[in-house]
């Protein structure tokens, strides 16, 4: 019997300067074998760009992504290539100056998602997606605030085992550090899921938040969203 080991970590640092991923680059931690590994990019003095092709690509599970930039950065450069690309282990980013927003129509899809905006507001008006088999922790932090528009889709739920599994799953954490408090950090029409076994129970700051909301509500996500997960539900690509 063998068994294919993942893939390493690949670091890149630029101590006092930037990262750039020029045209024709390819940074891979992919592989024919095996799950991917992980890509951090580290240019806490300076900003990353993307001009060429990350990579995570592998037969037994996508890799993982972190980030940690001094220089603002734009969601939907990452957003399109990471899912693409094979990153949906873990998404971490961090930036220290301005805002970071995830824009209407742009997802983040992963096992887990971590998103730090140290200079300024973290807004999100697409989706992150962390649900599967498991449900994966979502954190959001914004040293001026976390808001969620009315489009905005925070999914961490949990779809269960299949029927004959005595296994029970459980959704992720939904976790806000600085939400801003006026008018509303959870727009009307936001949506956070975090259903999962009736008798698990996640936790989501958000909603602790929100009582006053008229469609998130700490009340209305334990009535409506914290059911039991159809256990005859599974999704083999993205069991954790």
């Amino acid at each position: 019997m063998s068994q294919d080991a993942p893939g390493g970590i690949l670091t890149l640092t630029a101590q006092n300067g930037d990262i750039d991923l020029g045209a024709g680059t390819l940074v891979s931690v992919g592989g024919g074998k095996g799950a991917a590994g992980t890509l951090q990019l580290f240019a806490e003095n300076g900003t990353v760009d993307f001009g060429g092709t990350i990579d995570a690509h592998a037969p037994d599970g996508g890799g993982s992504f972190t980030l940690d930039t001094r220089g603002a950065f734009d969601l939907a450069s990452l957003g399109a290539a990471a899912n693409a690309e094979g990153f949906t282990n873990a998404l971490d980013i961090r930036t220290q100056t301005g805002d970071l927003i995830l824009a209407q129509g742009q997802q983040l899809v992963a096992g887990s998602v971590k998103l730090t905006a140290d200079g300024g507001l973290l807004t999100v008006a697409g989706t992150i997606d962390t649900s599967g088999t498991n449900g994966g922790d979502i954190d959001l932090y914004g040293a001026d605030g976390v808001t969620l528009t009315g489009s905005a889709v925070i999914d961490a739920h949990a779809d269960g085992y299949a029927a004959t599994d005595t296994r029970q799953a459980a959704a992720g954490n939904v976790c806000s550090v600085r939400l801003v408090r006026a008018p509303s950090p959870v727009a009307s029409g936001a949506m956070i899921n975090v259903a999962a076994n009736a008798a698990w129970r996640p936790t989501c700051a958000l909603c602790r938040e929100q009582r006053g909301n008229t469609i998130i509500t700490s009340r209305a996500i334990r009535a409506a969203r914290l059911r039991s997960a159809p256990r005859s539900s599974r999704n083999p690509d993205r069991t954790r």
